[in-house]
């Protein structure tokens, strides 16, 4: 029994994944027509957790500020923290959790109103949906207010015609091909479901913030077809007659070695854009033992 558990221990440490932030230019065309645009990755010296879902909260000639999900290994939850990023090299200056619940956290999606910034997280397993202002002095999220009493996975706001619209998933099946669009066309604060749309397969989850390029309104989603976060899908939403409908642009995959297995972020601000994507945590050895494990079942079914 402990050489089995030593066995497991091991497979479960060489194939340990982790996501990391990347940094292109802010130009969708450029995804949209290119098989592999130019990505600069987040150096940082954090062994045991890594940053995911990242939001832009400012863009000076020095710096990048992030808003990200952080997941520390040791406390096996998300939370949403604040990173500061020298925009030469890329190096992390800091990390400060800015909201910490005994829930996981993560998509800290960012809006704003004047000189004020609102945040509003996934947290769907405390089953609502918040919104949260960032307070600058104290580098927090503050003064929850409840938006939708339901469990949202990584919930998008827009506003279409001068409405706001929400549009997400939600448990149980927040990976699936059932998106829901949600309105607050009396913009009294109360959201109500205004619209269900079934995909064709499974890529209902959000990616990020709404994008209008060249007259059209752009949303970016999540291929989860084999696996959560395999890569991005970019949809054209059109409202015709009251109703909406999605239209596939283009499905975007990871090319780095480094990091091929996922990719399920992207948000635009100024002039860059981020994404994140998932590698394993040794690149080799991590490689090398799925290839392993692949080869051994291929193996065994063949023989069996």
């Amino acid at each position: 029994m402990k050489i089995i558990s030593l066995i497991k221990r091991i497979s479960e440490e060489l194939t340990s994944k982790k996501w990391n932030i990347g940094f292109t230019e802010n130009n969708l065309d450029l995804f949209l027509t290119s098989k592999k645009p130019s990505i600069k990755y987040l150096k940082h010296n954090y062994k045991n957790k890594w940053f995911a879902d990242p939001f832009i909260l400012n863009v000076t000639e020095k710096e990048i500020v992030l808003l990200v999900e952080e997941y520390d290994k040791n406390i096996k939850r998300g939370r949403i923290a604040k990173l500061i990023i020298n925009r030469n090299n890329l190096k992390l200056i800091s990390m400060k959790i800015v909201l910490d619940l005994k829930s996981h956290l993560s998509f800290p999606a960012i809006y704003r109103d004047n000189n004020t910034v609102y945040v509003c997280p996934e947290n769907s397993m405390s089953g609502r949906y918040f919104k949260y202002t960032y307070d600058f002095h104290s580098e927090e999220l503050v003064n929850p207010e409840l938006i939708i009493d339901e469990p949202l996975t990584d919930a998008v706001k827009c506003y279409i015609n001068n409405i706001p619209y929400i549009f997400s998933t939600k448990q149980p099946n927040p990976h699936g091909n059932n998106l829901f669009i949600y309105s607050d066309e009396d913009q009294n604060k109360k959201y109500k479901l205004k619209q269900e749309i079934i995909l064709s397969d499974n890529t209902a989850r959000s990616a990020g913030h709404f994008i209008k390029l060249n007259g059209k309104i752009i949303r970016p989603a999540q291929d989860c077809n084999k696996s959560y976060g395999a890569g991005l899908v970019f949809q054209e939403i059109v409202k015709i007659k009251g109703k909406f409908r999605v239209t596939e642009l283009k499905r975007i995959y990871s090319k780095s070695f480094k990091y091929g297995l996922g990719m399920h972020t992207y948000n635009t601000f100024g002039n860059i854009a981020v994404i994140d994507e998932l590698g394993y945590k040794y690149i080799i050895l991590g490689r090398i033992y799925n290839w392993l494990r692949v080869f051994v079942i291929y193996i065994y079914k063949f023989l069996k």
